[in-house]
């Protein structure tokens, strides 16, 4: 037996898998480097390469993990599980070419990809070669969310009416799609339609001029009563807040801080004359701290690629990528709700790439 790093809990050694799975990482900016951390402090996976077009960056990997690096694809093969940690429009391709050289668990950062078609294409190649594919949408996989999540489902707080989250930063495609997918996480249904109101890009954005990614209003309904608001806010102050208002409540979520409050309403009580509404605090002793732990989350990642549980699907990677375009090309038709399997929809804004990071 022995303690896992990250989770603080006793495992097999072997884990769930029979052997330790070496990893290669693709991308080696400040996201792949924290997967390289990961990898090496996690007993279940070694780094098998690190790779980066970028010789400094490759450097600054071997200087500080000490792994082996390279700057072309060449050595991909080698390793059981790749991450790509990249900009979004290098996904596909990069993804593309490691499947062509025999790697059968592949995990993308979020954004999936920059279109609609190249998510579907990427899914399509993934079922056609028998290869586990995995975006990193990691609020699905976060010991918090996993227990708010749980709560919802135990109905104590009824049903979920609406959720509005906002957050400042760039942008829609970059920050916004964690949050199109937590709520689709969270409620348990399918996203019906959307309705967008998208800024003027305000910039620069730091990782290139030519990624435009603004921020904006989302609206979106979900199958059966749900919605929920997203506002990305580029220029806003912050900082992140998750409120979730149900028929017997109010759940709040500051991951900044990772306070959490929240308030039951008595539902045995008709207000009327003389009949306030009654509401009261809630509490328990296990509620855990709701502000997240990026090298948690990647650790999870790691593990849910390796075994069969295999939460992060492609499809909810696609779906917030479906959202993205939705919002866009609602924001130019006046904000009109847009049907995600509407076909005029699909067919106008399939092929359209945002310039997203």
């Amino acid at each position: 037996m022995h303690r896992n790093l990250f989770l603080g809990v006793d495992i097999q050694v072997a884990f769930r898998y029979l052997i330790i799975m070496k990893v290669g990482v693709i991308g080696l900016g400040p996201q792949g480097l924290r997967y390289v951390k990961t990898v090496r402090e996690h007993a279940d996976f070694e780094m098998a390469w690190g790779l980066d077009r970028s010789d400094a960056a490759c450097q600054k990997c071997v200087d500080t993990y000490g792994c082996q690096t390279f700057t072309d694809l060449a050595n991909v093969s080698d390793a059981d599980i790749v991450v790509i940690a990249t900009n979004a429009d290098s996904h596909r391709s990069l993804f593309e070419a490691v499947v062509a050289q025999g790697v059968r668990r592949v995990i993308v950062e979020k954004p999936m990809a920059t279109s609609i078609t190249d998510c579907l294409a990427m899914e399509t190649l993934a079922k056609e070669t028998g290869t586990r594919l995995s975006v990193m949408q990691n609020r699905r996989i976060d010991p918090f969310y996993l227990w708010l999540k749980a709560l919802i489902d135990s109905k104590e707080f009824g049903d979920i009416r609406h959720i509005f989250i906002q957050r400042p930063g760039i942008g829609l495609g970059l920050l916004g799609t964690h949050y199109f997918d937590l709520v689709h996480y969270l409620c348990d249904a399918e996203i019906e339609s959307v309705s967008g109101q998208i800024d003027d890009f305000i910039g620069p954005n730091p990782r290139g001029e030519q990624y435009k990614d603004p921020g904006g209003l989302i609206n979106m309904k979900m199958v059966g009563r749900a919605r929920a608001t997203i506002a990305q806010i580029e220029d806003g102050a912050g900082p992140m807040t998750v409120e979730i208002n149900l028929t017997g409540g109010r759940m709040r979520v500051e991951e900044k801080t990772g306070e959490t409050h929240f308030i039951k309403r008595d539902l045995t009580v008709i207000p009327g004359p003389g009949r306030p509404v009654k509401y009261e605090e809630w509490t328990r002793d296990d509620i855990p701290n709701a502000k997240m732990n990026i090298f948690i989350s990647l650790a999870k990642g790691l593990e849910d690629i390796a075994t069969d549980d295999h939460v992060l699907q492609s499809a909810h990677g696609r779906r917030s990528i479906e959202v993205l375009a939705a919002a866009h090309y609602s924001d130019k038709q006046d904000g009109r709700w847009i049907g995600l399997n509407d076909m005029s929809f699909l067919d106008a804004a399939k092929d359209t790439k945002y310039a997203i990071t």
